[in-house]
């Protein structure tokens, strides 16, 4: 991962145990790199056994302090690489829309999630990384699904506006 780094203008901001985390100058540069980390990654067959990652992107602005970054932005990227399968590349629906054209096509929506940190709701996109379905059909079944799940929820709405009760929020003000 280290090596596709400056090829794409990224630096390393710190790992959490076998988490990484990246920073990029913008949503195209870290598309180009999540793909290229997939597919070096993919070739990798050490000890007979397939390496996996999942990646979650997330491009907005960050808080910097030191050699770190804080913040919604860098929650939400650690949320969704958590939330991603290993075979994903997943991301908001922010940084879809600045992603270019070619980037925009080759990506699908996948679900809806609620932001743990704000309880905003938004939409989710897969990009599309594997060369070996380049020339095949690929079927998006619109899997509607929500991350959190709705275990152990109560979500109330009035006049358009949602509130949720859960591990995250366990109070709320009415």
């Amino acid at each position: 991962m280290k090596e596709v780094l400056p090829r794409h203008h990224g630096c390393l901001v710190k790992t959490l145990g076998d988490a990484v985390m990246f920073l990029f100058p913008d949503a195209d540069s870290a598309v180009d790199a999540a793909v290229d980390m997939k597919r070096a990654i993919t070739a990798l067959y050490l000890g007979g056994r397939d390496m996996k990652v999942r990646i979650g992107l997330h491009a907005a602005p960050v808080v910097t302090g030191g050699d770190d970054v804080y913040g919604d932005t860098a929650n939400v990227a650690a949320y969704l690489a958590d939330a991603a399968n290993p075979d994903q590349i997943l991301i908001s629906e922010s940084t879809l829309q600045q992603l270019n054209e070619g980037y925009r096509e080759a990506t699908w929506p996948c679900f809806d999630a609620i932001m743990k940190t704000t309880l905003a709701k938004t939409a989710l996109g897969e990009v599309q990384w594997r060369d070996d379905l380049v020339n095949s059909t690929l079927i998006n079944p619109h899997i509607h699904r929500m991350i959190p799940e709705d275990a152990d929820s109560l979500v109330l709405t009035l006049a358009g506006k949602e509130a949720r009760l859960d591990d995250w929020h366990p109070i709320l003000t009415i």
